[in-house]
């Protein structure tokens, strides 16, 4: 025999277990004071996880934005992109600071930065890969 469908005017509440229970027309389903609490903050921590994904997406896309902005504006230099790049990635990041680097096949170059002093930022030569003391960082870039 088919399971019986709910009349259009009754609810069907489901808790703990998984029985089933059902109220009648103009009767209010029997939930908790505890059950609306846990119910409301589920909601809402799902509620923040998803503002918290579309923030990070939409900051992902206006830095995308901005350099290409950078790129239609210089298209012959590419130092003003890869300084759009590095602050960039420390926003994104929430770093302090920031460098972008170019491989010649043997060395490293220091291209770009963000939040370095001048002394610093023109003080870096090429380097071996891997010997300019900085380590990953979750987010994809370095810190020294």
């Amino acid at each position: 025999m088919p399971a019986r469908q709910p009349h259009p005017g009754h609810i069907i509440m489901t808790k703990g277990s998984g029985s089933k229970r059902t109220t009648g027309v103009g009767r209010r389903p029997t939930t908790t004071l505890a059950d609306l609490k846990m119910e409301n903050a589920r909601l809402t921590r799902e509620l923040t996880e998803r503002t918290d994904t579309l923030s990070e997406a939409l900051e992902q896309q206006k830095a995308t934005a901005e350099i290409l902005n950078v790129i239609s504006s210089s298209p012959a230099d590419t130092q003003p992109v890869f300084a759009a790049i590095a602050k960039n990635a420390a926003r994104l990041c929430h770093a302090m600071y920031s460098g972008v680097f170019s491989f010649d096949g043997k060395l490293t170059h220091f291209v770009a930065g963000h939040g370095f002093t001048e002394e610093a930022h023109s003080s870096a030569g090429p380097q071996s890969p891997g010997d300019h003391g900085w380590r990953r960082r979750p987010c994809g870039g370095y810190v020294g």
